[in-house]
């Protein structure tokens, strides 16, 4: 769902880096095709399908990736929740390289997702939820507080759980 307290930016097309700053808010649609995307510290992203080369947040606020194509994905020391689909309202997505997650402190929800490489998740708190997806090579999900659930996934690699 949008956010209330930030005014949003709808994104359509580009091909140089998009970054999101401080007090921004940005939502990438279905029909959207972006190279890079910067989330810088308050920033928020919502992706609500399209087509995503990469995704690189520190501090941010909100971090949603709902019914997308994305190539990496890394999230670290974000403030608000992380959702990598939910199973309900936000479509699972499809990652064509690795995905990182750390240090996040609003909870995070891995949720139904197809990721090509890694899947790391470790040193969140606000409860952490990793269900359902498909990773390509190694699953880590540790050093993880709150409520913590990281099961099942289907792994080609190694996995290491809490």
């Amino acid at each position: 769902p949008r956010s209330t307290l930030f005014p949003y930016t709808t994104l359509f097309r580009s091909k140089k880096k998009i970054v999101v700053k401080n007090g921004e808010a940005v939502e990438v649609t279905s029909t959207a095709h972006t190279h890079t995307i910067e989330v810088q510290e308050g920033g928020s992203l919502d992706v609500e399908g399209g087509t995503v080369g990469a995704i690189k947040a520190s501090k941010a606020g909100v971090i949603r990736v709902c019914g997308a194509k994305v190539g990496t994905v890394k999230i670290v020391g974000s403030s608000g929740p992380v959702t990598l689909g939910d199973g309900e309202g936000c479509a699972a997505s499809s990652y064509r390289v690795s995905v990182t997650l750390s240090a996040n402190t609003g909870g995070v929800s891995v949720i139904d997702n197809s990721i090509s490489k890694n899947l790391t998740v470790t040193g969140n708190s606000g409860g952490v939820t990793v269900t359902g997806n498909t990773v390509g090579k190694n699953l880590k999900v540790t050093g993880n507080s709150g409520t913590v659930v990281d099961s099942p996934n289907t792994v080609g690699g190694k996995s290491k759980v809490q």
